[in-house]
């Protein structure tokens, strides 16, 4: 059975692109939280920004060094381990916190909040926080969440990220989702009985890709963009 590419990975990943965009910074400094080798954190240098990747994972920041040094950008990114909850940085240090698919995999909703303070304490005035995470709303994900034996993850809603930010202090000002077709076929596919999992992979993506086009024609109204797949918002801290 196909298991879950990069380039699956890239589609997926779509929505953290789009609210990083849209923070509009060509230089400044970043925090990427729980960045696992670099992979968001050397993109970000690579485009003019220098700053941190931070994980818990001893290894895959070591495995992020060696890429920082292939890519001769190790003097912009520098790799640090530490938890989402408590980042070992002053106050106000950063033009840019982001944080993509992390918080979820954190013990429980308090400490996916408290996380998100934590970003807001680190992030410098008038600085922005990007955060994506799985949307709760999406019932197949949800559905095939539960039914998976050995994952940890929390889904949240819009209405949750949006009450976490404003308690930490921060302004929403763009939310995104996306359902993600390519990884979305292949994690479903992989869940389905034993049965179900003899649907031709062409057929299953063509039915993906069909829901995914009408997604794209509504996402753009609100109350029907609640239900992709993968959900985040990009923040402004700002002073009143």
């Amino acid at each position: 059975m196909r298991q879950v590419t990069a380039e699956d990975y890239y589609d997926a990943k779509s929505v953290d692109r789009r609210l990083v965009e849209s923070c509009f910074l060509s230089s400044g400094v970043f925090c990427d939280v729980g960045g696992s080798s670099g992979v968001d954190a050397l993109r970000l240098a690579n485009r003019g920004l220098r700053g941190v990747c931070v994980d818990i994972g001893l290894s895959a920041l070591k495995d992020g060094k060696q890429d920082s040094k292939r890519l001769a950008l190790d003097e912009k990114v520098e790799f640090v381990c530490s938890s989402a909850t408590r980042l070992p940085f002053r106050t106000e240090s950063f033009d840019l916190v982001t944080s993509f698919s992390v918080i979820d995999h954190l013990p429980d909703k308090q400490a996916a909040a408290d996380s998100i303070s934590e970003f807001s304490r680190v992030a410098k005035k008038r600085g922005f926080v990007v955060v994506t995470v799985p949307n709760k709303l999406f019932f197949p994900g949800t559905l095939m969440m539960r039914l998976q034996k050995g994952f940890f993850e929390q889904r949240f809603t819009s209405k949750e990220l949006h009450r976490y930010f404003r308690n930490a202090g921060l302004t929403v000002f763009r939310y995104d989702s996306k359902y993600p077709t390519k990884a979305g076929s292949t994690i479903l596919k992989y869940n389905l009985p034993r049965v179900a999992q003899r649907i031709p992979e062409h057929l299953l993506m063509s039915a993906f890709s069909v829901a995914s086009r009408i997604f794209q024609f509504v996402e753009h109204n609100l109350p029907l963009s609640l239900i992709g797949g993968r959900l985040g918002v990009a923040a402004k801290k700002i002073e009143y």
